[in-house]
């Protein structure tokens, strides 16, 4: 969880913090949402790995981790993904290597379909949420449920269930992360919130996908449901997909020797 080479851009009006690490062709990593979400963290596991093939450049969104707040109208996936775009073009990347975390697997859809120059290969875990529909579960799902109850009432009981939530067992924590994670969601400044704003429909921009792109599930998750990656194997032209057995929606921390190898076999594929 080392954040040794922490770096803050002006990218789109924005003020972002970003990880920089390693060398290689660039992986950019895009994080998830919820509370205290931030690259730093939602790839704790994994930086270090990839960073030994590539160079990883992991930015938190705003409204998210260090980087500046910001109100919008658009659908956050859309946002995101133009913020990334500009965040690519500040940094001087025109093209990378893009693996979308939830929230940031939404982010990263938007930005293949919107923005195609700037994925080469892009990399959905567990990408969908309220962004795309499921067949089987009624929406909200009992994680998106246990989400919207935490944010209703933050207290550290909730907290402990949000964090149960993300993974299938939580006997994977680390000792004292949920605790760690509980003190910076109490530090964090609230975000400005747009309750008018579209929501999010990212059905329309799977067919628009030209990268190959590698789809990852947990097979127990509670806040991305395994169908919403069957329906994006089939919108995709290029995809493949990767379910993890007896995993969460929190796969890149759950399973990270795995995926780790997965991700650094298909990118350099």
């Amino acid at each position: 969880m080392s954040e040794s080479n922490s770096n803050y851009i002006e990218a789109g009006g924005h003020r972002l913090h970003y990880l920089d690490e390693g060398s290689g062709p660039p992986l950019v990593l895009l994080h998830g949402g919820g509370p205290a979400a931030y690259g730093g963290i939602h790839y704790t596991r994994n930086i270090g790995p990839l960073s030994a093939h590539f160079r990883v450049l992991s930015p938190d969104f705003p409204n998210f981790g260090k980087s500046s707040h910001a109100t919008f109208n658009e659908a956050q996936s859309r946002f995101n993904a133009g913020v990334i775009d500009a965040f690519m073009g500040a940094i001087g990347v025109a093209s990378a290597a893009v693996a979308g975390y939830s929230m940031g697997g939404s982010a990263a859809i938007s930005l293949a379909a919107h923005h195609p120059g700037r994925v080469s290969k892009l990399v959905l875990l567990g990408a969908g949420g309220t962004s795309l529909p499921s067949l089987f579960v009624p929406a909200p799902g009992d994680g998106a449920r246990t989400m919207m109850a935490f944010t209703q009432n933050p207290t550290r009981e909730n907290f402990g269930l949000v964090c149960g939530a993300f993974v299938f067992d939580s006997a994977c924590y680390e000792a004292g992360l949920v605790h760690r994670l509980w003190t910076e969601y109490q530090q964090t400044p609230p975000a400005p919130t747009n309750a008018s704003r579209p929501r999010d429909n990212l059905v329309p921009d799977l067919a628009m996908i030209q990268a190959e792109t590698l789809i990852m599930k947990g097979r127990d998750d509670r806040l991305a449901p395994l169908d919403q990656g069957l329906a994006a194997l089939w919108a995709i032209p290029k995809a493949s997909l990767h379910v993890f057995a007896k995993c969460g929606h929190w796969m890149q921390y759950e399973k990270a020797g795995e995926l780790n190898r997965l991700v650094i076999s298909f990118l350099k594929a």
